[in-house]
């Protein structure tokens, strides 16, 4: 009784220390975060930290890519310009108690990466054009408003590039858990029979030791 008290509690040790094991590695593996969208046939690589809701546009020799948490956008005209913001929700387009901050980040004209920005701001405004004949949006995940509520620029239908992306990073994902899946239950086998062949060998040495 002594022995296999002793046995289970080395078992048990060695499942411990195999579960501690397999739970550092799963939470060392991430899928991949990066993001891609394609406007007008060019592939742009948005930030990690970018959400669902964002706008990617030309202005003052630059290109911008907006987003926040809420999918309320919409123009408002200052003093010789056009100002773009992200709103609390769909009550009061154009109303400042309304606005909250948007993440705005730049790249050059001949650069498609949002993750190395030149220019990084976190604010509730932003400027998007002198006029909007001038804003020409490349890309728009949700509809922007004007300031009575109705829609200035209509949400980007999704096309088959964009569709294409999204389903070869859902392909990616699911690999990555099949691979994760597969590598566990391989090392589960060799602990099962590892156990197995250790309980089998302490009991027969435990059975020679009583018969001597």
């Amino acid at each position: 009784m002594k022995y296999n008290k002793i046995l289970l509690n080395k078992m048990l040790l060695i499942f411990l220390v195999f579960v501690i094991a397999v739970s550092a590695c799963f939470s060392n593996v991430k899928a991949s975060s990066t993001k891609y969208i394609t406007a007008n046939n060019v592939t742009y690589t948005l930030p990690n930290e970018c959400t669902d809701y964002y706008i990617i546009f030309k202005y003052d020799g630059k290109i911008w890519l907006y987003f926040g948490n809420t999918p309320y956008w919409g123009v408002h005209k200052g003093s010789g310009y056009y100002d773009l913001f992200i709103y609390a929700s769909d009550k009061g387009y154009g109303s400042a108690d309304n606005r909250l901050s948007c993440y705005q980040y730049a790249i050059n004209l001949d650069s498609t990466d949002f993750s190395q920005p030149v220019e990084k701001y976190n604010r509730t405004w932003g400027y998007c054009c002198g006029s909007l004949e001038n804003f020409e949006v490349l890309y728009s995940s949700v509809d922007i408003h004007d300031t009575s509520g109705g829609i200035f620029f209509h949400q980007t239908p999704l096309g088959i590039s964009q569709t294409l992306v999204a389903e070869t990073g859902k392909a990616q994902i699911m690999e990555q858990i099949k691979t994760m899946f597969l590598g566990f239950l391989k090392y589960l086998i060799v602990l099962v029979i590892s156990v197995i062949a250790f309980y089998k060998g302490w009991k027969f040495l435990s059975t020679q030791l009583r018969i001597s």
